[in-house]
């Protein structure tokens, strides 16, 4: 069943079934009735196998703002549905309405529209765009030894991958099972077919997110940048995790609180560090201001599954290629999506509630740091 439009913007009822396009149009409604300024980045392969593609824009508040607030959704496209719902709510109960004096809140809606379409937790470069913001042109690190020993175990073709499956196994039985989550999660920049590849220079998200946010706040003075995302942490419980040391780390944390998680500073059990993060790639768009950037992240099921979701979509792709209509892929591929968004109304409530708070918090800092 889709979903179905009642008298107002607000009834719209979120099913599970939503496709990407859905979210797209449900912006575009909402965007029509909100008292801001809108505007659309059409995607390179709107119009082909995905149908129309777009990232939507949605300015509130001043338009000479010295303090504009970032609420991006769809970094990894199969979390997409999620970071809609956390936006579409702060639109329906007005909370972007009456912005204090000197502050804009920017929503930027599916960021990585491709990603979204097809169901892939990357771009259409295969690119992880959490792995993309890396200063190109100098050196990159290379991938861990574990990504290099265990590369063709995950690249075996879907015949194999019960073999393949059962070596990895006890490769995580015998180094532990952070060691081999981070040899599939952290990132590498050699094979642009491989799995978490970061990319041989800025995907087009990239370069579309980064022109939003010059356009938006090139001369303010404190840049909130809030990403919604999926997957990791205890299931219906939301963390905000900061990339950030030091005081960068600790500016995190007045605004969201001592509990704020540091995959760079004393990590907590299931979460890595990366390279290329948006974070970094925030932080160094604006060198003067003041950037405060942090990640939502809203916990489902355990890793393992994950993995084992994540591998199989891989390992499809690279058999059948990415804008392919295999049925086991897209079987795959829903599986995926269906990790990061839970088919389960209080887990989905407890995300909107959590998206509201994350955003309270920082229009609180933001208005404090106004005075």
């Amino acid at each position: 069943m889709h979903k179905t439009l009642g008298q107002g913007v607000g009834e719209i009822v979120h099913m599970t079934d939503q496709t990407a396009g859905d979210f797209m149009r449900d912006f575009r409604l909402r965007a029509k009735q909100q008292n801001a300024a809108f505007e659309v980045r059409d995607h390179p392969k709107s119009g082909g196998r995905f149908g129309r593609l777009e990232t939507g824009v949605l300015r509130y508040g001043d338009e000479n703002a010295q303090t504009v607030i970032f609420l991006t959704s769809g970094v990894h496209g199969a979390e997409q549905a999620a970071g809609s719902w956390c936006q579409f709510d702060l639109m329906d109960q007005g909370a972007l309405d009456d912005l204090p004096n000197g502050i804009a809140v920017v929503l930027i809606h599916a960021i990585n529209p491709w990603g979204a379409a097809a169901g892939r937790r990357y771009s259409e470069e295969n690119v992880d765009l959490c792995r993309n913001f890396m200063t190109f042109g100098q050196a990159v690190p290379d991938p861990l030894d574990s990504y290099n020993a265990l590369q063709p175990l995950f690249d075996a073709a879907p015949a194999d991958a019960k073999d393949a499956d059962a070596e990895l196994a006890k490769f995580a039985a015998e180094h532990g099972v952070p060691a081999y989550y981070a040899a599939v999660m952290s990132g590498q920049y050699r094979d642009p077919d491989g799995i978490g590849f970061g990319g041989h220079g800025p995907t087009w998200a990239r370069r579309t997110i980064e022109d939003i946010m010059l356009g938006h706040a090139s001369n303010a003075k404190r840049i909130y940048a809030l990403d919604y995302h999926t997957g990791v942490g205890p299931y219906a419980y939301g963390s905000i995790i900061g990339m950030q040391t030091g005081a960068r780390l600790k500016r995190a944390r007045q605004v969201f609180g001592d509990w704020v998680l540091s995959p760079r500073e004393n990590p907590p059990a299931g979460f890595i560090d990366v390279t290329g993060h948006t974070t970094d790639g925030y932080e160094a768009l604006f060198p003067a201001a003041d950037v405060v950037a942090g990640v939502l992240e809203v916990g489902t099921f355990q890793q393992d599954v994950f993995i084992r979701r994540l591998l199989a979509e891989h390992r499809l792709t690279r058999a059948h290629g990415g804008e392919s209509d295999h049925p086991d892929l897209a079987c795959a591929r829903r599986d995926l999506v269906s990790f990061f968004v839970p088919d389960d109304a209080h887990w989905r409530a407890y995300l909107r509630h959590r998206g509201a708070q994350a955003f309270a918090q920082i229009l609180e800092d933001a208005t404090r740091e106004q005075d």
